[in-house]
């Protein structure tokens, strides 16, 4: 596989930092199961989504991220490989992502939010402090 593709791109083969792929300036949409720590990791860096859940809390999660704009969910789909998505719809539904302004903006909102939430200060930081100190009195 390796020579198969050494001219058009990179096959990873071991752990890789998703967190700092997403996070990459040349990373302008994401196709995720819609697994949460996904999720946050794209939320975090302000990078738009688009979701095609599997299983467990996967459909609900790619609900919550079309419904709060920071993402869309693909066409069709199924739970544990019961439908197979048709390329030519994956590649259709990567472009409306791609061009897609609005799920751009939103994303930079959010991005925004959470760093503000925790940075110092923020409300996950106070909300921390008030937990250990609950603790330690």
């Amino acid at each position: 596989m390796n020579e198969q593709v050494k001219e058009k791109g990179v096959v990873v083969q071991d752990w890789v930092d998703q967190q700092q792929i997403i996070g990459h300036k040349s990373v302008g949409g994401f196709v995720t199961h819609c697994g949460w720590n996904s999720i946050l990791e794209a939320s975090s860096n302000g990078v738009p989504m688009l979701g095609w859940p599997q299983g467990g809390d996967q459909g609900i999660i790619g609900v919550a991220i079309a419904e709060c704009g920071v993402g869309m969910l693909g066409g069709k789909w199924g739970w544990n490989g019961e439908f197979v998505v048709k390329g030519e719809e994956i590649g259709m539904r990567i472009r409306e992502m791609m061009e897609s302004q609005k799920l751009r903006s939103r994303a930079a909102e959010v991005m925004e939010d959470i760093d503000k939430a925790v940075a110092r200060g923020g409300v996950c930081d106070r909300t921390l402090k008030q937990f250990i100190n609950k603790f330690m009195s």
